[in-house]
This record gives structure tokens, sequence and C-alpha cells, in this order.
């Protein structure tokens, strides 16, 4: 039998782990930063903080969704300066997906409010 919701948020960290996403978060509507879906946020994360190169086939691959739903998240990434498209110099066919300087600033200051989040919930 599938375990209650109410049970599951019970469990010991369960409440403190909530709390520290939310604190993230709210620090990051307080600096009006570009509202992000996860799947976006997971991009940027992705191809911050993971060696490339990056692409849209590699990135749907491992994120297991379809290349139109990367292609449209990196749109918007694209759009919020956050990440570009760069042409692969061996092979001008392809396209590597790489962080801008903003989106690496970007995901710098959410490891910070992660960092100083946790050391206030703890």
């Amino acid at each position: 039998m599938a375990e209650n919701p109410i049970q599951m948020l019970s469990k010991p960290g369960n409440k403190e782990a909530l709390l520290l996403w939310q604190r993230v978060l709210m620090e990051n509507v307080r600096d009006d930063l570009p509202d992000l879906s996860q799947r976006q946020l997971v991009i940027l994360l992705t191809i911050t903080t993971q060696k490339g190169p990056h692409t849209v086939r590699g990135l749907a691959a491992s994120m297991n969704i379809g290349k139109p739903a990367v292609v449209r998240a990196i749109d918007s990434l694209s759009r919020y300066k956050l990440a570009e498209r760069m042409r692969d110099p061996k092979d001008r066919r392809n396209l590597h997906i790489t962080p801008t300087i903003n989106g690496v600033k970007m995901i710098a200051d959410f490891s910070e409010r992660v960092l100083q989040s946790l050391g206030e919930v703890a």
C-alpha cells in the first residue's frame, strides 16, 4: 500500500529539506530573477556544472525527455541570456549548448543561497 503523504512529510529530515528548498526559492523570487521552469533550471545546472560539450540530443537523453522540450527550454534560457548555442568548430553542423556569464553567475549565486540556507535550517 502506498505511504500516506502526511506520513512521508513526518519522516526525519523531510520537513527540513523542504524548508531549505523554500528558502532558496524565496531568495530567487526576492532578487527578481527569471522564473525558470524545473526543466530550464536542470539544463542550466547541467551545462554549468558538468563537463561538456552539451548538445540537445545529449541533454534530452540524460533527462529522458524529447528533444523538442529541450529546444524550448534552451530557447527560453537564451532569451534570458543565461545560455547560448555555439557552433562546433570541428563540425559546423553541430551546436553546443553553453552557459553565458550571466548563467554561470546565476548558478553560483544559487549555490551560495543553498549553502546559506543549509546553515539556517541545520
